[in-house]
C-alpha cells in the first residue's frame, strides 16, 4: 500500500536551494525581490521626506468669510496658489524648511506669516485678512455767505467744507480715523461722522481758517487718510478745491419787512452775472422768538431766471429768504438775507 504524502510536504515551499557554481556550493533564492510598495518603506518609489501647507484666507471679523480668489505666496521661491470658492488654499511636496506666506488680494491688505514645515507633515495655516478703506469721491467746495451784522453792517463770510464717503470690507465701523491733508499749506485737520455712517466731513468756519487764504487753495492737491481699527492706513488720490465765487447775489424784493398779504411772496433778483455754468436755489426762514426755523427750498432754479413764485402759502409771521449760486463742483455764493412779514388776516 503506497505512503500518503504527509502535509507538510505538500505546503513546504523552498526559500533557498543550494546549487553548486564553479565547483562551489552557494544559495539562490526562489522567491522574488521585495516590491517596498509601503510609503512607509524608505526604499518604496512613493516615500518622500516633504511636507505639505493647507489653509483658509477669510475676512478678519467673524462670521469669517471665505476670500476667493487670494493669491497665496510660498516665499522663498516662486511658488503661487490661489484660493478656492471656499478661500482654501494648498501647497504640496514642499521641502521640510522655515516659510514665509504671502497673501494678498484686492482690496485687502496684505499678511505675511512664518511658518515650520516638518517631514511628511501637514502644515495648517489659517489668515485672515483686513479690509481695506475705500473712498468715494472726497472733495472740497467753498462757501460765501453774506450776512447782516449789527455792529459791522454787512458781512462777508468764507467757509470750507470737506467731505469725503468711506466704506469698508469689514463694515463702516472698522472705520475709526478720517483726516484731510493740504501739503502746501502744511493743513491737518480730522473729519467727523455725519449722520450717515459711511460720510465723513468737515466745515471749517472763518475763525478756523484764519491765515489760510481760500483763493491761494484753487487748484491745490488735498488728500483724505483714512485709518481703520487694526491700523491699516489708506490715503486718496488727490482732489482739488475748483472754485472761491466772487460774485454775491442781490436780492431786491420783498425786502425790509415788506408786507406780503397773500402770503405767496413772488421772489426778485438782479440776474447774477457769473461766467460759468450754475443754478440757483431759495431758501426760506420764519423768524420765531429771534430765532430762524427753516421753512422750505427752492432749488434748481435755471441761470439767468429774474424771480420765482413761492410754491404754497406762508402762515402769519416774519420770515426772511436768501438767494444762493451754486456751480457745477458744488461751490456756492449766498445772498444777504431779505426780510418780510405775512399779516394775520
Amino acid at each position: 500500500m503506497p505512503r500518503a504524502k504527509s502535509s507538510r510536504s505538500r505546503h513546504f515551499h523552498w526559500l533557498a536551494v543550494p546549487v553548486v557554481i564553479g565547483g562551489l556550493w552557494g544559495w539562490v533564492s526562489c522567491t522574488s525581490p521585495a516590491e517596498h510598495a509601503n510609503p512607509l518603506d524608505p526604499q518604496s518609489p512613493s516615500y518622500t521626506t516633504t511636507g505639505a501647507i493647507t489653509g483658509f484666507a477669510t475676512s478678519y471679523y467673524q462670521p469669517f468669510q471665505p476670500v476667493a480668489g487670494a493669491m497665496v505666496h510660498l516665499l522663498p521661491g516662486d511658488r503661487i496658489t490661489e484660493c478656492d470658492a471656499n478661500g482654501r488654499y494648498l501647497f504640496a511636496d514642499v521641502p521640510p524648511a522655515g516659510y514665509s506666506l504671502a497673501v494678498s488680494a484686492p482690496g485687502f491688505q496684505t499678511v505675511t506669516v512664518s511658518l515650520q514645515v516638518l517631514s511628511r507633515q501637514l502644515h495648517t495655516q489659517d489668515v485672515r485678512l483686513n479690509g481695506l478703506p475705500v473712498f468715494q469721491s472726497p472733495r472740497a467746495t467753498s462757501a460765501r455767505v453774506a450776512t447782516a451784522n449789527a455792529s459791522t453792517g454787512i458781512a462777508d463770510l468764507l467757509f470750507l467744507n470737506l467731505e469725503a464717503s468711506v466704506s469698508d470690507p469689514d463694515g463702516a465701523n472698522d472705520i475709526k480715523k478720517v483726516q484731510v491733508t493740504i501739503p502746501d499749506v502744511a493743513f491737518l485737520d480730522t473729519l467727523g461722522r455725519s449722520t450717515v455712517s459711511s460720510r465723513w466731513e468737515r466745515l471749517l468756519t472763518p475763525d478756523e481758517l484764519v491765515g489760510i487764504d481760500l483763493f491761494n487753495l484753487v487748484g491745490k492737491p488735498m488728500e483724505v487718510t483714512a485709518e481703520d481699527a487694526p491700523g491699516a492706513r489708506v490715503t486718496s488720490a488727490p482732489f482739488f478745491l475748483a472754485r472761491v465765487i466772487a460774485e454775491v447775489p442781490q436780492v431786491t424784493a420783498p425786502d425790509s419787512l415788506k408786507s406780503v398779504s397773500s402770503g405767496i411772496p413772488n421772489f426778485y433778483w438782479q440776474v447774477p452775472a457769473v461766467p460759468f455754468a450754475h443754478t440757483l436755489r431759495i431758501e426760506v426762514y420764519r423768524l420765531l422768538g429771534g430765532f430762524p426755523t427753516f421753512v422750505t427750498a427752492i432749488g434748481n432754479i435755471a441761470a439767468g431766471t429774474p424771480s420765482a413764485v413761492y410754491p404754497g402759502r406762508l402762515s402769519a409771521g416774519t420770515y426772511y429768504w436768501t438767494l444762493t449760486v451754486q456751480d457745477e463742483y458744488g461751490n456756492s455764493s449766498r445772498s444777504i438775507e431779505a426780510t418780510f412779514e405775512v399779516p394775520a388776516n
